[in-house]
């Protein structure tokens, strides 16, 4: 059994979507200075790799404690759509048990500066079929499946669909199915978190 990580570091390099919150990261106590080392941590609900909630778009929507842990863990499935700027896939070839569902682009990979520009985004048609099935979480290696007005954020979390962003290291998941786990603070009235994902592969 091997367990992949699939999360990107967390520092005050981490891409930051625009206009959100910048992350910090500071020492307040340090070993040499107090004998224990405490750090300070800023940062925006939707940093790095992380889950949204309906409540991130859905005004009333459910927030993250609404979830009890086991929604964040699941039978899982990458699917390459590395090239297509509209990612179309045929989800039918899916195995039943399938409950989170994971596209690698591969815009990640070496993420820098210019992160947020020309990503890939997930059609309508695509995220209707996930609607339709029993998918309950669908995760991508970028910043958001869509772009404003975010029409399949919409349409995902309305219906109950968790999205994980911001995904990295698909590679080494990919025709594989695994058990996926992408657990997220459990932040009070939570419309996203940061998590830890991982893949476990027998």
């Amino acid at each position: 059994m091997e367990t992949v990580d699939l999360t990107m570091p967390l520092d005050e390099g981490t891409p930051t979507y625009p206009d959100d919150p910048d992350t910090e990261v500071k020492d307040t106590a340090t070993v040499d200075d107090d004998g224990y080392a405490v750090k300070r941590l800023a940062f925006g609900s939707h940093v790095g790799t992380h889950i949204d909630a309906p409540a991130h778009m859905i005004e009333g929507g459910r927030t993250l404690d609404d979830y009890p842990p086991e929604s964040f863990v699941g039978e899982a499935v990458v699917v390459d759509v590395r090239g297509q700027e509209v990612i179309e896939t045929d989800l039918s070839c899916l195995a039943e048990d399938t409950e989170i569902l994971l596209f690698r682009t591969g815009h990640s990979e070496g993420y820098g500066q210019r992160y947020h520009d020309g990503f890939p985004v997930v059609s309508e048609e695509t995220a209707n079929e996930v609607v339709g099935s029993e998918i309950g979480i669908l995760g991508i290696d970028s910043p958001s499946p869509d772009e404003p007005p975010y029409p399949v954020h919409e349409m995902l979390l309305s219906n109950g669909v968790l999205l994980l962003e911001n995904l990295t290291n698909l590679g080494a998941v990919t025709g594989e199915s695994f058990r996926c786990c992408a657990l997220p603070l459990k932040i009070v009235d939570g419309d996203g978190a940061p998590c830890r994902v991982a893949g476990v592969v027998d």
